[in-house]
């Protein structure tokens, strides 16, 4: 027996990132794995792939793509052309199938897990504490929403793009050598990244404030030439919206946006609440105002900023990056603030992730001893988080489980109800 311990034991350690992204995998599959079975919800799903198939499945129309919002109608001012050529592909493989469509949304999450886990080993916070947090990441209840949801699928393929960026950054300024192919790379990568979601636009700021936390030979020179190609990209890329979304219904003035997204800074406390006690996960969060659990969850979030900067628990810049990125993802979402969607804190979670990571390794490299009951707190915490991910999904079976959950979890909200009734007639149920 100890004989194979210590085989096991050694292929572990020569192939520990093959391992890693086996467990990490077999943990997605295990917590969504049953979703490829379920319908479509028809809460934004009939609209951009069952109404929309005719359009999105010919392949002469996907220049279309890049000059009609994601709808493919007026009534709408999203323009994520990235998120319908994904849906492209899906309908020529799987038709309308909906076992497809949630198979590649799994696939999108798995992607998205890998690239976290690869950034934050590279990040050098301790390969346990990689590999924890992204396994936390992989089953967290919030995210039910953006894996068992179709449309959820945006904001997984936006982290795919945005930590491929970040990681394409670490290889230019890698070893001292300017790599230009890997400069590109980083830009491409930005650039998928705002044709799959407007919010991705704020990596004009994250990105120079991740090269001046995480790549300390960078110059003032490679600030400038990494923020000019981002703006220039991000141009062109207003440009192709403004095109493509000109005389669109719902189209709103920036004083607008700006309003909404100050006059909506209080849902950043339910968004905390979310990412560290995701507790309140409704599928159709009208309204979810804040209360004690709220406010528990932002005294866990002061943990780290409190270590690293009163208490040295931690480099304060890595925990104010993190901070940083949180918010910035965050708040795009804020411009329409009629729904409090968990699937919006996919991206921003990461640099929830970041500040803890680094809360978390410098707390165990000053009390080593307390390592191994850091580790415990978060692999029982994502143990949990597994469990809790398991059962949310199931609220994405079908129409009836969808508005049937939203009806149970805010009963007072008329539309929710309306709808529901209307699918239960739909379907035979009501006489």
């Amino acid at each position: 027996m100890k004989d194979i311990f210590n085989k096991f034991s050694a292929f572990a350690e020569k192939h520990k990132t093959f391992l890693a992204f086996f467990l990490l995998a077999v943990a997605v599959l295990a917590v969504y794995g049953r979703s490829v079975k379920y319908d479509f919800v028809y809460c934004d799903d009939d609209g951009l792939v069952i109404s929309n198939y005719g359009f999105m499945s010919d392949f002469k129309n996907i220049p279309e793509f890049f000059r009609k919002s994601v709808f493919n109608s007026a009534a709408d001012n999203y323009y994520r052309p990235a998120m319908t050529l994904s849906f492209w592909a899906d309908a020529v493989v799987f038709g309308k199938n909906p076992f497809g469509y949630r198979l590649t949304n799994i696939l999108l999450h798995i992607a998205a897990v890998f690239l976290v886990y690869v950034l934050l080993a590279r990040l050098k916070f301790g390969a346990k504490f990689a590999f924890l947090f992204a396994l936390l990441f992989a089953v967290h209840p919030a995210f039910a929403q953006t894996v068992a949801w179709i449309p959820g699928r945006n904001d997984s393929l936006l982290a795919v793009f945005a930590v491929a960026s970040m990681l394409f950054l670490l290889d230019y300024f890698q070893d001292g050598k300017k790599k230009r192919d890997s400069l590109f790379l980083s830009g491409l990568m930005f650039l998928a990244a705002i044709f799959t979601k407007e919010n991705a636009a704020v990596m004009i700021f994250t990105l120079p404030a991740f090269v001046y936390v995480f790549c300390e030979n960078a110059k003032k020179r490679d600030y400038i030439k990494i923020t000019g190609m981002l703006i220039l990209i991000a141009a062109v890329y207003g440009l192709m919206r403004m095109t493509a979304l000109r005389g669109a219904e719902g189209t709103s003035t920036i004083v607008y946006m700006l309003r909404n997204v100050f006059g909506s800074m209080k849902m950043v406390f339910v968004y905390l609440e979310y990412a560290l006690l995701p507790y309140r996960m409704y599928v159709i969060p009208v309204s979810v105002p804040p209360e004690p659990l709220t406010a528990a969850a932002c005294a866990m979030a002061a943990v780290p900023l409190a270590g690293s900067l009163i208490f040295k628990t931690g480099r304060k810049k890595v925990v104010l990056f993190g901070l940083f990125w949180f918010l910035m993802f965050l708040l795009p979402s804020f411009v329409i603030a009629n729904y409090w969607f968990s699937h919006r804190l996919y991206v921003p979670f990461i640099g929830i992730v970041v500040m803890f990571m680094e809360f978390f390794s410098a707390a165990a490299h000053k009390h080593p001893e307390a390592k191994k009951y850091f580790l415990l707190l978060l692999a029982g915490i994502t143990a949990v988080f597994a469990v809790a991910s398991y059962m949310q999904t199931q609220k994405f079976k079908d129409r009836i489980a969808f508005y049937g959950s939203a009806a149970a979890e805010q009963p007072l909200t008329e539309t929710v109800r309306l709808r529901l009734v209307s699918y239960y007639i739909n379907a035979g149920m009501l006489a």
